[in-house]
């Protein structure tokens, strides 16, 4: 049976470290979750939620948040009070657009944004997402001056299925570049300079780039090891 409220008497759970709720017929976040103060993991998806209060600042020991498949529209500027937050989840939902605050979430190291309604990423400073290590928004709207160069630590970047139609701005790489998987797949206006391939893969050791469905080429993967891939167009304009 699916769940569509919590009776009130989990709010006296305050030692309860982890709640899971996924799989229910939520509209909203039961109110009862917020006095959780010890709760340290949290996950709500698959449920029918439309909005995120800014109570959710109240879980200030949340390590681990998923409210993914949902149909949260905005998210709200209080998620960056949730100082040691390290996963966040937030796929498949319907979001538009994300506060400056959540630049300012220093412990996070996943953050899935896939499958949403997001055309541009925000900026802040000071920017402070420097333990972030996933960073997943494959299957947004995407367009071309969204800027990444903050996230030097980022070593997954999932763009795919974006409306790139020239390579985005990457991290500059820092004496050991962290980038490892650069995925561009399913951006059908992007068009591939080799050129600025050339360099990507020479300014990060180790990388692989994805992708399949991007103009220019026909292979699905490269590295620095092996960058050069068959299928150039013979007339591609080798300018950056």
């Amino acid at each position: 049976m699916e769940l569509v409220r919590l009776p009130d008497c989990v709010a006296t759970l305050r030692n309860l470290k982890s709640l899971i709720l996924k799989i229910n017929s939520f509209e909203v976040i039961p109110k009862s979750i917020f006095e959780l103060v010890d709760l340290q993991s949290l996950s709500i998806s698959s449920n029918r939620i439309h909005t995120v209060p800014a109570e959710i600042g109240r879980l200030k020991n949340l390590q681990t948040l998923d409210l993914s498949h949902n149909e949260i529209t905005a998210v709200p500027p209080e998620i960056a009070e949730l100082d040691f937050l390290k996963d966040l989840r937030l796929n498949d939902n319907k979001i538009t657009s994300l506060p400056p605050e959540i630049c300012t979430l220093r412990n996070l190291v996943h953050l899935d944004l896939s499958n949403n309604a997001l055309a541009s990423f925000p900026s802040k400073e000071p920017f402070e997402m420097n333990a972030l290590n996933w960073f997943d928004l494959h299957g947004n709207q995407l367009v071309d001056d969204v800027d990444f160069s903050p996230f030097t630590s980022v070593e997954y970047l999932l763009l795919g299925g974006n409306a790139f139609t020239r390579l985005p701005r990457l991290p500059s790489p820092p004496r050991e570049a962290a980038l490892r998987i650069l995925e561009l797949g399913g951006n059908g206006g992007l068009k591939i300079i080799k050129a600025k391939i050339n360099k990507i893969v020479k300014a990060y050791a180790g990388i692989q780039i994805r992708y399949t469905g991007a103009r220019g080429f026909t292979e699905t993967a490269i590295s620095s090891e092996n960058w050069e891939p068959p299928g150039w167009r013979s007339n591609e304009n080798p300018d950056i």
